[in-house]
Order: C-alpha cells, then structure tokens, then sequence
C-alpha cells in the first residue's frame, strides 16, 4: 500500500492521499509497539522452533488492529470512485488493488483480537521467529483452525452433488478408513479399497535390521549407526537412492558425515531446496537425495534412478507442535488416547508414502529400509508393517539382504 522510505505504493496514485498516509504510518508505529509489547509479555521459549500461544493478553488493547480495521474502512469507502470493470488499466488496476488490501487488513486485524483475545476456542496460536538471514527481524503470528472436520462438513460437503477423495494413502491399513474420515468430519460415505497393480512380492524388499540402536534413548546412533547403515546401503545400491529423515538437523549433520564415505554425488534438500535437489539427482549418474519431508510424498522417478529409499526414523510428529498438541489435549480430555488415536495411524500413513517413492511402475524393483528398531521392540510395530503393501518380503539380516537384492528383476 506505501513504502514510506521509497515514497512509492498504491497510495499514491490516489487523489487527496494524506489522510491515508498518516493512517498507514500510524500502522507501522502501532505494528513496532505491538511487538515490543508481544516479546516482553510472552515468555518464548524457542530454540529454534514454534511458540504455542494460549493465553489472552492485554498487550495494546487493540491500538493495532483497531487502526488496520480503520485503514480498510477509509479504502473501501474510497472504492465507489474507480470501477473494477473500466476500460481504463490504470483505474482498474487501482480498484482491485485497494479492494485487494482493505480485505487483508479486515483479516489481519481480526486475526490480532483472535490471538489477543482467544475468542475462537478452534483455533491454534503460535509464534515464530524470524529465521536466522532475516532482512527484517520480525516474528511471525500463525493461526490454525485446530479441527477441519466442522468446516468441510458444513461449508464443502452439503453444497456438492457428490464428492470422490481418492489417494493410495487415505488408510493406515487397507481399507481402514475411520482415521481419514474423522479427519473430513464424515461418515455418511461409501469407502473401496483397490488392490495395486504392482509386483510388491517380487519387485521390491524391505530391510529392518535389529541390531541398530532407538533414535530416543541412544543419542550416539546418529553418528555411528546411521552413517553405518546408511553407506552400506547405497553401495549395495551404487547410489540411485533416497535417504529421508524427519528433522533438517539431523539430515545436515549426516550429509556432511556421509558424502566422504561414498563415491557417489550427494545432494542434500537442506543445502540447495527440494527443486535443485531433485534436478541434480536425477541428471547425475549413480546420484543420492538426502530429503525430508517434501520428498516422503507426491515425488514421482520411475525406473532404475530409484532402486533404494532409505527411511532414518519412523516419521512421528513432533508432540510439541501446536495444532498436533491442541489436539492431543483434546482428545485425554476425552479420556482417548492420542498416541493411539492419532499419533500411530498418522506415522502409518505417512510411512506408506515414503515407502511409496519406490516403485512408481509395473516394471520397477528396489529395497525400501527403515532404520528404526521400534518396529520389532514396540507394540506398535504390527501396525507399521501392516501398513505397508501385502507381500513385501521382509529381512533383518544385510547378508540376506545382498542376496536378495541382486535377484530382483533388472
């Protein structure tokens, strides 16, 4: 809208502008006040990550949004003068932009009397900081609705004829679909599961060995066991793999472990972003993608440039991050047990669609290995492996492994 220290912005393009000036730079004065305030009233507690907010707070008794409410008024008030459908550019451009930003500064500014107030009991607030080579070192506010269910049910579903929700991973466990349909907020719904066109009993092996130490009580695995079985495995593999872990630490950590123990390219989604990473992993030759959460799902390389996916860590959801805590209260609230409930079918899915980056067609073959013990030492570990597809012969043994690798169809 402006930009006082370049003096440019929509604002200007406006006749008789500098009463709209003054109301923005009285914005930007409240917006610096706001977050001195936010920072000394909420104890944050970050390291490195989200900042739950639960509490309401008196901060600026609304100083901020009240002056943003009143900034989007002025704007809407001065729309009936341009018209959106002119045959004029300049007056079009102009009605849409101040159209455009008088509905953000509505919602921002009921955004900050949700966060101060806490008036919606479904939503979920958080506070981050900036990240570290931020220009500007403002922290960030996020809301989340913490349950969707009410608001598919009762604004997408009644105004469809018929909706179809198709995935290869809407069920922890083939035709499961309870999870999924608590999620939607429906159960009026006819479910099918389709059996998959793939050779998994043929085409594809999975490796969990038992001699590898917990990811929660061993903290020294990650430097010893996970490069060991990391590089063991993409030299049984020569490369073509992907090796995808649950936190950017740990896979930045690894990278630079790992990439002088092999001879093959190495390109690390921490390092470059997941689009670069992927371009460089499929145009070198006996290539390897450490990713983590982008490439668990939706990534699509057919054929022998993936024969090895490499899962660290069963991918649980940190307890700590707000919506998934918002609704973990809920629910021992209700005397139910999130870990159960929640926590065990989502690892589930999401384990199904790392496993999935593997075979992409009829023809493809390779090995899938999880380096994690808890699926043989924890109860829950039934549930992980029947959530993976039918027949996959399962070896915890890397001669085994070997063996049986070198005799998948080429």
């Amino acid at each position: 809208l402006y930009f006082p220290e370049k003096r440019n912005g929509l604002v200007l393009k406006l006749k008789s502008n500098e009463k709209i000036i003054k109301q923005i730079e009285a914005s930007i004065s409240y917006a610096n006040d706001f977050f001195r305030m936010l920072l000394s009233a909420i104890p944050l507690q970050f390291n490195q990550f989200s900042s739950r907010h639960t509490e309401r707070i008196k901060l600026d008794n609304g100083a901020l949004e009240d002056t943003l409410a009143d900034l989007s008024s002025t704007l809407e008030g001065l729309l009936s003068k341009y018209k959106k459908d002119s045959d004029d550019m300049e007056e079009k451009e102009l009605a849409l932009g101040l159209e455009m930003v008088a509905g953000n500064l509505k919602k921002v500014s009921s955004f900050l009397t949700d966060f101060r107030l806490k008036t919606n009991p479904n939503l979920v607030f958080w506070i981050e900081p900036p990240p570290q080579m931020a220009k500007d070192p403002f922290y960030y506010l996020f809301s989340q609705p913490k349950n969707t269910d009410e608001i598919l049910a009762n604004t997408l579903f009644p105004n469809m004829d018929s909706v179809v929700l198709t995935s290869a991973t809407l069920s922890p466990t083939a035709g499961n679909f309870q999870y999924f349909l608590k999620e939607v907020g429906t159960s009026e719904v006819k479910t099918k599961t389709l059996n998959s066109p793939f050779q998994y009993q043929t085409h594809s092996l999975l490796f969990v060995p038992k001699q590898i130490a917990d990811p929660v009580s061993d903290p020294k695995r990650n430097k010893i066991d996970l490069s060991y079985w990391i590089t063991r495995l993409l030299k049984l593999s020569e490369g073509d793999a992907f090796v995808l872990f649950t936190s950017n630490k740990l896979l930045s950590e690894l990278y630079e472990e790992i990439r002088n123990l092999v001879p093959y390219p190495i390109f690390a989604q921490t390092e470059m972003g997941p689009i670069a990473a992927k371009r460089e992993f499929l145009a070198n030759k006996n290539s390897v993608l450490f990713g983590v959460s982008s490439f668990w799902q939706g990534v699509d390389i057919k054929g022998d440039k993936l024969r090895n996916v490499i899962v660290t860590k069963l991918p649980f959801q940190v307890p700590t991050e707000p919506v998934l805590q918002a609704k973990m209260e809920d629910m021992e609230k209700k005397g139910k047990s999130p870990f159960w409930e929640m926590q065990v079918p989502k690892t589930c899915l999401l384990l199904r669609q790392g496993f999935g980056r593997l075979i992409r067609s009829q023809s493809d073959t390779g090995m899938v290995s999880i380096l994690d013990p808890r699926i043989h030492t924890k109860s829950y570990g039934k549930n992980v492996l029947q959530s993976l597809p039918k027949g996959v012969p399962l070896i915890t043994e890397f001669n085994d492994l070997e063996r049986k690798f070198h005799l998948l169809p080429k």
